[in-house]
């Protein structure tokens, strides 16, 4: 059920959610000049801005260091986790990116961690800032969210037109699509003076896929030219959760932990194996692993690119490599 919520009650709404959730989303960081995802503290809601931070928020389900279990003298030591549910504020790129991750970690065998942290998430799907870097309506993004804010403003089509009108401008709607969504909205909903509306959903844009029909050999060479294998394309890429896993064994010689840390496809040692044989030494054939991935190889198992078009990548990369560009190069 959509509803209507007034442009003056946005931030009561958010407000609102703090005592329940922890409510996670992007900010301004003046110091800095960027958007990031943070966790907002009571009476914060003024601060959630529409941007889309250059970090993604895949740290909530795969924290870039997490213990998964203790041991001490042969016996296991289970991790305690925060029970509270997570509010996630997020572009609509990020919440696909959620989808494509769901579709690794909960296929069989299911990553129980990962399940945990995502059985008590809530997405919440913000207004767009399209930017330059942004190739978002050509990755077939679908709906994945709990609850949609719509923005109505002057720029609204047909099929966003609330009670068959327009003079609703400024305001926002809320589109409740799951059950979570609405176990949100019944917490917030006495206190705050929503009207019942009704949306249309625009249709969505299909992803068009790519028959790859050579080795495209000069592509790939001109890739590993360019590329200085640092990975900083990876750490903030949506959809990435490569990682390692590791024992940590304490002086005594008796306790420690083991745990999990995000890596690399494109680090030469992430690519070595027992023996220390790598089996991608060149730049060039880390680069095809990654763009192969990310619009053929998972395509082909799970129906979707796993790129969602943020373009994150690119602004982060130092030699300015976009991959979208080598992907339709490709013949």
């Amino acid at each position: 059920m959509p509803y209507l919520l007034k442009k003056e009650e946005f931030t009561r709404f958010i407000d609102l959610l703090i005592p329940f959730y922890n409510v996670t989303a992007p900010v301004k960081n003046i110091k800095r000049n960027i958007s990031e995802f943070k966790v907002l503290n009571t009476n914060e809601g003024n601060k959630l801005v529409f941007d889309l931070p250059l970090y993604p928020a895949k740290d909530v389900f795969l924290p870039r260091k997490e213990k998964l279990f203790g041991f001490d003298n042969g016996n296991i030591i289970d991790v305690k986790h925060d029970n509270k549910q997570t509010l996630l504020f997020m572009n609509r790129c990020d919440i696909n990116a959620v989808h494509r991750n769901d579709l690794i970690m909960l296929d069989d065998p299911v990553d129980l961690n990962y399940k945990e942290k995502r059985d008590k998430a809530v997405l919440i799907e913000i207004p767009c800032r399209i930017t330059e870097r942004c190739v978002c309506t050509d990755m077939g993004l679908i709906d994945y969210y709990d609850i949609k804010i719509v923005e109505i403003d002057n720029e609204s089509s047909s099929n966003d037109k609330i009670n068959g009108k327009r003079s609703n401008k400024g305001n926002y709607i809320l589109d409740i699509r799951t059950k979570k969504g609405e176990e949100v909205i019944e917490k917030v909903k006495n206190r705050l003076s929503l009207e019942k509306a009704t949306y249309t959903k625009p249709k969505l844009n299909l992803f068009k896929p790519k028959q790859v029909k050579t080795d495209n050999k000069e592509v790939w060479e001109k890739y590993g030219k360019e590329c200085l294998s640092c990975s900083a394309c990876t750490i903030v890429c949506p959809t990435c959760m490569c990682f390692t896993i590791d024992d940590h064994l304490n002086l005594n010689l008796k306790s420690g932990y083991r745990h999990r840390e995000w890596a690399s496809c494109q680090l030469l040692n992430f690519t070595k194996v027992a023996g220390g044989n790598a089996f991608r030494k060149d730049r060039g054939a880390r680069g095809t692993q990654r763009i192969h991935c990310k619009f053929i190889y998972f395509r082909e198992k799970y129906k979707h690119p796993r790129c969602v078009g943020c373009g994150r990548c690119s602004a982060a990369c130092p030699v300015g490599i976009n991959i979208f560009e080598y992907f339709r190069s490709l013949k």
